[in-house]
């Protein structure tokens, strides 16, 4: 092995030691309170989309990450062959130049093939035609956003509920994009938060195979800025959630499949089971089958008509996905800081 081989192989072993000692330093918070996790509620399973050191194209597309692990958990992102929100990450490596940008660009652009940042200096721009792969379905009908500060809790808690995937946008002292899982609140009083949990595809960026890993933060609100600051982030109290954007499953045809998971069994059964007899409001996902509103025998008859009915994914014609680069690139010391500003409204890191 040449000097510079060693020097390389040497660094990472460096920076995994630092990690592993920072890890500590700044472990995860106790979670208080009651939690609310959008995989209990809405089944599925939480993913990690991570940036690696093999990889030198996912330096700033932490906002790509985030948008994967949403297109895994809501379907959207299972086609082409693309099975997780690596998958789903590389292609828009593949796609995209390593800049910063948002959720909702890459979402839409997974939807109809076009970018509405295209051109815009600074962000992530579109280099290899892809996408589309729902040309016939509006990405705005599946799609929520919250920028005001000091709403940006409560709107992570409407969309969680309504079964929304919630990716954030964290501001201070950079631009930063994490997925969200959940929360915690007070079981005395709903509205007072106390914390989310969290991926984030720079927590274990350092290490040749990074785990996956879900976080907990505590949150606080400040009275006078009017803004939700996480508490110990990366070492740091400075970062504030500035931006919430959020995406509902891939509608399924199925009669009776409540939960949206292409199938209708027995979690399904029990939310109906769950709102039977609710008079007025209820929605597909209480078991209103039939669109009248209530819960009743009608709706459970449609359930059991379709029951252990299972149908799989459509899956478009594929575009080439490009194996992520295996050469060796890292960066010592810390947390790479990346200049992005607010009034640019782009997330980086």
């Amino acid at each position: 092995m040449n000097n510079q081989g060693k020097y390389r192989w040497l660094g990472i072993i460096i920076a995994v030691v630092v990690l592993t000692i920072r890890s500590q330093l700044f472990a995860d918070a106790t979670p208080l309170g009651t939690s609310y996790m959008l995989c209990d509620n809405w089944g599925g399973t939480w993913t990690d989309a991570e940036k690696t050191p093999q990889n030198t194209e996912d330096d700033l597309m932490c906002w790509a990450a985030a948008a994967s692990n949403a297109l895994e958990w809501t379907e959207w992102g299972k086609v082409g062959g693309m099975i997780t929100s690596d998958d789903m990450f590389a292609y828009f490596q593949n796609h995209w130049t390593d800049e910063g940008g948002l959720m909702q660009f890459g979402w839409d652009w997974w939807f109809d093939g076009s970018n509405n940042s295209q051109g815009w200096s600074g962000w992530s721009q579109v280099d290899i035609t892809g996408g589309g792969f729902y040309p016939n379905d509006s990405f705005l009908s599946y799609y929520r956003r919250e920028s005001s500060d000091s709403n940006i809790m409560r709107a992570i808690d409407i969309s969680l509920h309504d079964g929304y995937m919630v990716t954030l946008g964290l501001y201070g002292p950079g631009g930063h994009a994490i997925t969200c899982w959940g929360f915690n609140y007070s079981p005395d009083d709903p509205s007072d938060y106390y914390g989310i949990w969290i991926t984030d595809s720079d927590d274990s960026k350092y290490y040749l195979n990074p785990p996956n890993l879900l976080r907990y933060y505590n949150v606080e609100y400040n009275l006078i800025e009017g803004k939700w600051y996480m508490q110990n982030y990366g070492g740091s109290s400075s970062w504030y959630i500035g931006e919430m954007e959020s995406l509902t499953r891939l509608p399924s045809p199925l009669m009776g499949d409540a939960d949206h998971d292409w199938d209708v069994d027995d979690a399904d059964l029990n939310l109906l089971l769950a709102n039977f007899g609710l008079k007025t409001g209820a929605t597909w996902e209480q078991g209103d089958f039939d669109g009248d509103e209530d819960v009743d025998d009608g709706d459970l008859n449609l359930l059991l008509s379709g029951f252990g009915t299972v149908l799989t994914l459509p899956v478009p014609e594929p575009d080439t996905i490009v194996p992520e680069p295996i050469t060796i690139s890292l960066l010592l010391g810390g947390v790479l800081v990346i200049i992005a500003h607010r009034t640019t409204n782009s997330t980086r890191k």
